[in-house]
């Protein structure tokens, strides 16, 4: 890869490891209201095992010979892309034709939709470390700066725009960053590209209009 290149994995290394922490805060938020403070860590503790599996996927695949690691589109765009695209989903799910899982407290159920985000993650974190071995220093350097800003900039973000926005804000970024390592898949591209339009419209409208809305708890 060119060093233009590498500087992108590099911009999304960061990029992933701020939306990984910042989006476990925001559910923290959120889930500390809908359930029980036990509850609530383990509901995360389960998800978060998601970065885990994702590692997990990544070696199996790589293993079968199922993924090219010569076209970076495909191999690190692509899950890139789908951590996107999952980090709005199981909130906007929980909130609108899966409420019954929040009021009938299946924590179980619950974990398994918010880890979904946290599946492709690692399926990225993982291929970005094994395609740029000899670059991990500063690969792990850029994966500290991106968590390490997400712990100082969610609280104000949150304060900002609130906990339901959280997500689709930061699906946003991830397709923003994705956009540039999907070049040469026009597909991939125009996908992330009405994804991001929607991420960002749906974020104005949640700050403005509050669409999303925690049921009441009893």
């Amino acid at each position: 890869m060119s060093p233009h290149d590498v500087r992108l994995v590099r911009i999304a290394v960061a990029t992933a490891a701020f939306a990984t922490l910042a989006y476990e805060l925001s559910l923290t938020r959120i889930f500390s209201v809908l359930f029980r403070s036990p509850f609530v860590f383990l509901i995360l503790s389960i998800a978060v095992c998601g970065l885990g599996l994702g590692a997990v996927l990544a070696a199996i695949l790589d293993s079968r010979g199922d993924a090219d690691r010569t076209d970076p589109a495909r191999y690190l765009g692509w899950p890139l892309l789908a951590f996107g695209l999952l980090l709005p989903v199981p909130l906007v799910l929980l909130l609108t034709v899966a409420q019954g899982l929040v009021a009938d407290a299946r924590g179980a159920l619950v974990a398994v939709l918010t880890a979904a985000p946290y599946l492709a993650a690692g399926l990225f974190m993982s291929r970005a470390f094994r395609r740029h071995a000899l670059d991990a220093g500063r690969l792990y350097f850029f994966d500290l700066c991106g968590a390490g800003l997400a712990a100082l900039a969610s609280v104000p973000i949150l304060t900002r725009v609130g906990g339901l926005a959280m997500p689709l804000l930061l699906g946003a970024l991830v397709l923003l960053v994705a956009l540039p390592l999907l070049r040469g898949r026009r597909v991939a591209q125009a996908v992330a590209a009405a994804a991001l339009v929607a991420c960002v419209a749906a974020t104005m409208a949640q700050v403005r209009s509050g669409w999303l809305s925690l049921p009441a708890v009893t």
